[in-house]
Order: C-alpha cells, then structure tokens, then sequence
C-alpha cells in the first residue's frame, strides 16, 4: 500500500501533540519506528496522567475528552484521536494504545509497508 505521507504525518502530530498535552512538564514523550517485515509500527509513548479505565473504550470517538484531563492544563477540540483513526485506518491500517493510570500511554499504529 502506498500512503499519503501528508495524512500520515497529520495522524502522526496528533498522536505526538496529545503524548505532549497530557505530560507534565518534566514528563517525556517518545516516538518510535520498526520495521516488521510486512508492516511498519510506529509508537509514541508518554509518562503523563493516563487514561482512566472507563474512558478507554470511548478514547478514538470525536469529541471525547477523557475524565482526568482537568488533573493537568490541556486545552483541546477532543478530535485528534479520532482524526488519527480516521487516518490510520484509510490507508489499511490499525491504531492502538495502552494506557495505565498516572503511568502514561502507548499509541501505536501499523501500516503495510509497499516493498
């Protein structure tokens, strides 16, 4: 599959700009790339607040804002996962996260690599 690097990269800040939103400031956020053959997985990781569990099944849905977004300042529309998703799946691929509680979350997201 071939992808529109644009709305990749727009999948991509968004992913990058909510890791930074929901850090606090001596907090970090890592991106990260591999290659698995067929597909390419990429995963931005942060140390920040987490996602409670009641919100989880909600958290690609637009508008959503998690419960515990008042615990730090992050101002935002609650469309930037769900655009992400959008992206992600359109080009054939898969999005994903883990989140603990006060531990950070993990974004990830697949995409079939065109060889």
């Amino acid at each position: 599959m071939v992808c529109d690097e644009r709305w990749i990269g727009v999948a991509l800040d968004n992913l990058i700009s909510n890791g930074l939103k929901f850090t606090k400031p001596e907090g970090t956020v890592h991106v990260s790339a591999v290659d698995k053959g067929e597909f390419l997985m990429v995963c931005v990781a942060d140390d920040g607040i987490g996602i409670p569990q009641d919100d989880k099944l909600r958290i690609f849905e637009k508008f959503f804002r998690a419960a515990n977004r008042a615990d730090i300042v992050a101002t935002g529309t609650g469309l930037g996962l769900a655009i992400a998703k959008e992206i992600i799946t359109k080009h054939g691929g898969k999005i994903w996260f883990e989140s603990d509680l006060d531990q950070g979350s993990k974004f990830f997201f697949i995409l079939k690599v065109a060889r």
